[in-house]
């Protein structure tokens, strides 16, 4: 199966950040051909992704020695994860996989590959892109893989957000600070900053979320940030993350703290008259 890049309307939770049915970069990829090339395994060329089982995807992303081959690895990560049976969700946060793709996150965002690094085997990607792998998409089905895993039960999430929270949530400002620049431009950005945002509003629905969150300084000016995102239409999906964002800053508990954010009520504004 291969997935076509197109912009869809912003759902939470059950939104497919790389669409329905297929997503082409550079020409249609075969997940089971480049994962014989990666693992050099070939059981299971007539199983679904699901069938290959946790282990192997993990094994797949960890031991990639290349930005293709962990491409590769999360495409398989995507199809496994994409449903929305929580207790298979539990199952999967229990692997470590969260830990795992927030290694991914910090990889992608690292200007060059460090050999202390989990990933100690990767081989640095010359010019930041081989045979259509880009920085970018990485990080886009990364965040994509990282939202799947968390449509879990209460308390995962809460164990999750626990165990990796203070860690993930400066990567996620990070690439929404890189990301908005480009969001109109870049499908694979507009991407990434939708799936932050889900994975935000997920963590702000547990009782200590917005107060650990609102503790980083640049959360509160990131969120307004997107306020002030400007939309092309009516029908541009960037209201949809604008309204999500308004959804998330809705449930935050100090409204106080809310009101002394320098400009937050002018982007408040600004969003309601996009």
């Amino acid at each position: 199966t291969h997935y076509a890049i197109s912009r869809q309307k912003y759902k939470h939770p059950t939104y497919r950040a790389m669409g329905d049915n297929d997503h082409v970069v550079g020409g249609p990829r075969s997940s089971f051909a480049r994962m014989e090339g990666t693992l050099s395994i070939t059981d299971y060329s007539g199983k679904s992704v699901a069938d290959w089982g946790l282990e192997l995807i993990l094994r797949w992303i960890k031991d990639a020695e290349t930005r293709c081959a962990r491409v590769s690895g999360l495409d398989a990560a995507i199809d496994a994860f994409d449903h929305n049976d929580e207790a298979e969700h539990d199952r999967e946060l229990r692997t470590g996989i969260a830990e795992l793709l927030s290694g991914v996150i910090v990889l992608a965002l690292s200007s060059d590959d460090d050999e202390d690094d989990i990933f100690s085997t990767t081989v640095p990607d010359p010019g930041g892109a081989e045979d259509g792998a880009t920085v970018e998409e990485e990080i886009a089905k990364t965040l994509s893989a990282l939202e799947m895993i968390h449509r879990c039960s209460t308390k995962a999430l809460q164990q999750s957000f626990d165990t990796i929270g203070t860690e993930l949530l400066p990567l996620m400002l990070e690439v929404i600070e890189i990301a908005l620049p480009l969001i109109h431009e870049n499908e694979w950005w507009f991407m990434a900053c939708c799936n932050v945002i889900k994975i935000i509003a997920y963590f702000s629905s547990l009782g200590n979320g917005h107060t650990s969150m609102g503790g980083h300084r640049a959360y509160l000016s990131t969120m307004m940030s997107i306020l002030l995102c400007e939309s092309t239409s009516q029908d541009d999906e960037i209201n949809d993350l604008i309204s999500e964002v308004l959804n998330i800053l809705s449930t935050y508990p100090r409204k106080r703290k809310l009101s002394r954010v320098y400009g937050l009520c002018i982007a408040v504004y600004s969003a309601a008259l996009n």
